[in-house]
């Protein structure tokens, strides 16, 4: 009945709008910032003279209900991935009723941005339409009106605080035993939830910190569940039993975090995208361990060759792990607050190490630092933000050199890497100030995003034959950097690449390039020569992004066979 209801209102409008209402009709319907209204005289495919059968169209009278008119001062974003838009803000929060658009210039509305209708407090009414995929962070918070709300099927993922404060929030009888519903969506639970809880048959989403911090001790989700938002049982210390249906494919960061009492995992041996092992809850095609618990034995079988970003956290009763050498990536704060972390006599000179893994460096480590012969991990942030480190030696065991393993080191001065890592992670030496030098051996094949970000007395540099890919501001702002040879295994260059390098003269690019991101020579203002090792018509092939032109002003010297 109150879906019927809106359709009529909302019919009401459109017909209104028709007959003199001028604000209805946006003057340019390709504005980016605005809403479209579908149907304008000159606009509509098919006038009256084009629609296909006339008057005498199939079906007579039962023709397909039309969609409700969208309403005006709507503001939409267009997306990073130029094919959706998001709903950024409402023009006036004085609005009562809103229907937001299925398309806009021909494109999907997937989204309702982080706080889009935020202390609208006149807002009553809202039609959210079958495109919408997610509601995002206090989208309608404090919207004191919002007595009901229809959230379409379409929705997979609702922000933290999305209808805090509203009028349906604030009615007590809309909460089912101490947690919020609407529909089949869970939305929050009260803070005193305790014990064991089942959730309601049939729902299908737990929206972003639904449970957090609450008391319960074990949690049955259904297998009507296909999504659990980020940090949704977060620092839910007592809970020491989790049990997750067969239909969930979606598991949000930090799900898990903070449940320090959890000693049981168990998911449905018919998920088709999480299993457990071990007491450990696992992404199956990725081999990441999302969330351990105090009795977990990670398998060791090679399904697990990653540890997600605090998949231990907080489990205080952990005193002993063992981390498979198939384990080739630890995510940030993966043990902290375990008992083995906080136990002194686990660190080794200021260094927590877990068998192969480097987990973390104390802050106060300073001076140069060899790491332990038979290390294979340097797991990520490990030595972040240790200012006084001014040598690192990385012995040939390490494979992998984890995301901002060294980032914000502003006093390492020589890094030696060696010659079995085959990554060097996103930000790993970032802000590396006093770095004048780096080789990166053959065993390299990937340089990470970020990498050496803003090493700004970074003068040499030396990439290896096996690298194939310079990620996206890898040497940003390196404005010591004079000439850099790319070597023939590399065939993308990423977006700023080399932007900023203020004093950059000369580059060696192969023949193997075949695109260069958007502003990778920007603000290269001294580049004067490119040796290409290839042709003139080779040239002409390299896919070469926007706001390029330090490298194709510069002088092109085709063929180059080498000095």
């Amino acid at each position: 009945m109150k879906k019927l209801l809106t359709m009529l209102l909302c019919l009401a409008m459109a017909f209104t709008c028709a007959f003199g209402a001028a604000a209805c009709t946006p003057e340019d319907d390709k504005d980016d910032t605005g809403i479209v209204t579908p149907g304008g005289d000159d606009q509509t495919p098919g006038g009256d003279d084009q629609t296909p059968g006339g008057s005498e169209q199939p079906g007579g009278d039962e023709q397909p209900e039309p969609e409700p008119e969208p309403s005006d001062g709507l503001k939409l974003v267009l997306n990073d991935d130029n094919a959706s838009y998001t709903v950024a803000s409402l023009g006036s929060c004085t609005d009562t009723d809103v229907v937001i658009p299925s398309k806009h210039n021909g494109l999907p509305v997937t989204s309702i941005g982080y706080g889009a209708f935020s202390g609208c407090s006149s807002l009553a009414s809202i039609v959210i339409p079958d495109s919408v995929t997610e509601i995002g962070y206090e989208a309608f918070q404090y919207c004191h009106s919002l007595t009901s709300i229809v959230i379409p099927d379409s929705v997979t993922s609702i922000g933290d605080l999305a209808f805090s404060d509203t009028a349906y929030y604030n009615d007590e009888s809309n909460w089912e035993n101490g947690v919020l519903y609407i529909g089949k969506y869970l939305i929050e639970a009260d803070s005193s939830l305790s014990g064991e809880y089942i959730i309601k048959a049939g729902t299908k989403v737990i929206a972003h910190s639904a449970f957090s911090y609450c008391d319960l001790t074990s949690i049955v989700i259904p297998d009507s569940v296909t999504s659990i938002g980020s940090s949704a049982f977060f620092g839910c210390s007592s809970l020491a039993s989790v049990t997750i249906g067969d239909s969930v494919t979606s598991i949000g960061i930090w799900a898990f975090s903070g449940c320090g009492g959890l000693t049981s995992i168990t998911v449905d041996p018919d998920n088709s995208v999480y299993h457990s092992s071990g007491n450990c809850l696992i992404e199956t095609d990725s081999k990441t361990l999302i969330a351990g618990c105090s009795t977990s034995v990670i398998p060791a079988d090679g399904s697990v060759t990653s540890i997600g970003e605090r998949a231990f956290y907080d489990c205080e009763e952990l005193t002993s792990i063992v981390i498979p050498d198939t384990v080739t990536s630890i995510g940030d704060w993966a043990f902290s607050g375990t008992a083995y972390y906080n136990d002194e006599s686990n660190w080794e000179n200021g260094v927590l190490y877990i068998g192969n893994h480097l987990i973390k460096a104390d802050s106060p480590l300073s001076g140069e630092y060899i790491i332990k012969a038979g290390t294979k991990v340097i797991a990520h942030s490990a030595f972040q933000y240790r200012y006084n480190l001014t040598n690192i030696t990385i012995p040939d065991s390490v494979t992998s050199i984890s995301d901002y393993a060294f980032d914000g080191c502003w006093s390492l001065t020589s890094v030696t890497i060696g010659d079995s890592a085959t990554s060097i992670g996103y930000a790993a030496f970032s802000g590396c100030s006093r770095l004048t030098s780096i080789v990166i051996p053959d065993s390299v094949t990937s340089i990470g995003e970020d990498a050496f970000e803003g090493c700004i007395n970074l003068a040499n540099v030396t990439i290896g034959d096996s690298v194939t890919s310079i990620g996206s501001s890898a040497f940003r702002g390196c404005s010591s950097l004079t000439s850099i040879t790319i070597p023939d295994s590399v065939t993308t260059i990423g977006a700023q690449a080399f932007a900023s390098c203020y004093d950059l003269t000369s580059i060696v690019i192969p023949d193997s390039i075949t695109s260069i991101g958007d502003w990778a020579f920007d603000d290269c203002i001294n580049l004067t020569t490119v040796y290409y090792t290839g042709s003139e018509a080779e040239w002409k092939q390299i896919v070469i992004g926007s706001d390029n032109d330090n490298l194709l002003d510069a002088e092109i010297v085709f063929d180059y066979k080498g000095k």
